[in-house]
């Protein structure tokens, strides 16, 4: 039986992403040729065996190769590549060249649908820059002297740190990690959770850090 062992230039980079892809096959004996087919999971395929795929938008792909020989045998591998997204390929698809160059509109900071998020949530969120989601997120429960906070994530957002975090008096911060995380694909549901004591006031936030 043929063998194969696909290798990737490389797995994680942002978007986007030149990776350079080796079949690495092995043919048994009495083989005098095979076939190489390559799925991309993006609607892509290549037939070379060591084919250059450039990948222009962020999420998992999950890279497979099917070899055949001549005889009718097959085998098969895969490689996983991560294409991570940034800020600025975000805000390149959000915003005109124009709305770009006015940090009122572009910035990180900025809030150009006025919904109490910036860009640099909205981004992180998966959420909309120019058309108000109102005050959604992170939704909150509170039952049994439990507080649950529940919010998106973009997981291609790589280059931003998204962190929910609780405070007794709005002076001093802590980060409240996930207690259950829902993965939808390219964007993960997460879920914390925080005891309240009666008569006592917590505090939360959601930021986004670069």
């Amino acid at each position: 039986m043929p063998t194969c062992a696909p290798t990737a230039s490389v797995t994680n980079g942002n978007a986007p992403l030149t990776v350079n892809f080796s079949a690495h096959v092995f043919l048994p004996a009495g083989a005098v040729g095979h076939d190489v087919q390559w799925s991309f999971e993006d609607g892509e395929s290549a037939t070379n065996l060591n084919p250059t795929k450039v990948f222009p938008t962020p999420g998992v792909y999950h890279t497979r190769v099917t070899v055949t020989t001549t005889n009718g045998e097959t085998a098969q591998g895969s490689v996983t590549v991560t294409v991570n997204s940034t800020y600025e390929f975000w805000a390149a698809a959000k915003f005109t060249g124009t709305e770009l160059t006015n940090a009122a509109v572009g910035s990180y900071s900025a809030n150009p649908d006025a919904d109490s998020y910036a860009n640099l949530l909205e981004y992180a969120l998966a959420r909309e820059p120019k058309i108000s989601d109102g005050n959604m997120f992170p939704s909150l429960t509170l039952t049994g002297g439990v507080a649950s906070l529940t919010y998106p994530h973009l997981k291609s957002a790589a280059d931003v740190a998204l962190a929910l975090q609780i405070s007794a008096d709005l002076v001093n911060w802590t980060n409240l990690p996930p207690s259950l995380v829902l993965d939808s694909g390219a964007i993960e549901t997460i879920t914390a959770q925080s005891p309240i004591a009666a008569n006592s006031a917590r505090f939360f936030r959601l930021r986004a850090l670069k």
